[in-house]
């Protein structure tokens, strides 16, 4: 069984929206890049809470053109927290519904994609700098409420295409892999070092990414009917997850019980859930899930709590939009 992870995936974005954090790159092609120097020392995190406090069905936030792509569950803190692909800030959500500020400036324009590593309590958020515009990779102590690092991805993308990181996971050893939607590549950040993991056109689109046992990544497609899997230490032997639904993902995570749950862009329902006895070569529907929101509004990504699903709606194709949502998946 694959090793469960508490995280939360990113994002389809609309092509609107994903247009305004696309970003152009640099022109080195080749070679592993230096990583940015940390500015921060994480500090000791707190063990996850035993029991998380039940959470309403429902939880309504407001905050003026927010746009919350990517959401996680603080296992230490016991809070939701979300990103902003207009503002970049990183913020909690409490069961109420208030805001708090956990990184006001993350050093990330835009914040797109989550994950909250449990060996370490850093969150990884994949998204656009600042300053030059450029993708990048930004690492967070929340305890602290400080920036540990951030990483320029740019001089190792694909020259001559646009780019977005869109995901990120982590490994138990600290590895982060992330996608990059429009080269259509996953690049791989590891000992002060980035490079190009996989980079090929079965990628086009690429867009939620999830682990299993440290060996395998699960990358999920815009527009794609099905899951590539890619073995980590042979990527270029990737394969397409055969399926008996249509899998068209935004963001995706793996349950308590290693299922594994899609947020679907046009697909049969708002959310699906799959399962795999084969080392996810191949995955069968368990369930679906259709969001009770206003129709022609659907959630982008995803975040356990506990043993349940929550789902962010972030809005991103609608205009002048102060109020988000989180709900609770129940599937049928």
């Amino acid at each position: 069984m694959m090793r469960s992870m508490m995280r939360v995936h990113a994002t389809h974005l609309g092509l609107v929206a994903a247009m305004s954090i696309l970003v152009a790159c640099g022109d080195d092609d080749g070679g592993g890049a230096p990583a940015a120097t940390p500015t921060a020392t994480p500090s000791l995190t707190v063990a996850p809470t035993a029991t998380p406090v039940p959470a309403p069905d429902l939880i309504t936030f407001e905050s003026f053109d927010l746009r919350p792509e990517g959401i996680e569950y603080d296992v230490f803190r016991g809070q939701f927290v979300v990103g902003s692909t207009t503002q970049g800030a990183i913020q909690n959500v409490s069961d109420d519904g208030t805001l708090s500020t956990v990184i006001a400036d993350p050093g990330l324009a835009s914040t797109v994609g989550t994950h909250l590593d449990r060996e370490s309590g850093l969150l990884y958020v994949a998204g656009a700098f600042s300053e030059t515009n450029k993708i990048g990779l930004g690492v967070y102590d929340l305890e602290a409420g400080e920036v540990v690092r951030v990483v320029d991805l740019s001089p190792v993308a694909p020259v001559d295409r646009p780019h977005l990181a869109n995901d990120v996971v982590v490994d138990s050893a600290g590895t982060a892999y992330v996608t990059d939607t429009f080269a259509g590549a996953v690049y791989a950040v590891a000992a002060g070092t980035v490079s190009v993991l996989l980079a090929d056109p079965a990628l086009s689109l690429a867009n939620g990414i999830e682990i299993v046992n440290d060996e395998v990544l699960l990358v999920a497609r815009i527009g794609g009917t099905n899951l590539v899997r890619i073995p980590i230490d042979d990527p270029e032997s990737f394969e397409l997850v055969a399926s008996d639904v249509d899998v068209s993902g935004d963001g995706i995570i793996f349950t308590p019980e290693g299922d594994l749950v899609v947020v679907t862009i046009g697909g049969p329902a708002s959310v699906i859930l799959l399962s795999s006895d084969d080392d996810w070569r191949t995955a069968s529907l368990e369930g679906t899930w259709d969001s009770s929101q206003v129709v022609g509004t659907t959630p982008t990504t995803a975040a356990i709590r506990g043993n349940d699903v929550f789902v962010v709606f972030a809005r991103v194709l609608e205009n002048d939009v102060s109020r988000y949502d989180i709900e609770r998946v129940e599937f049928e």
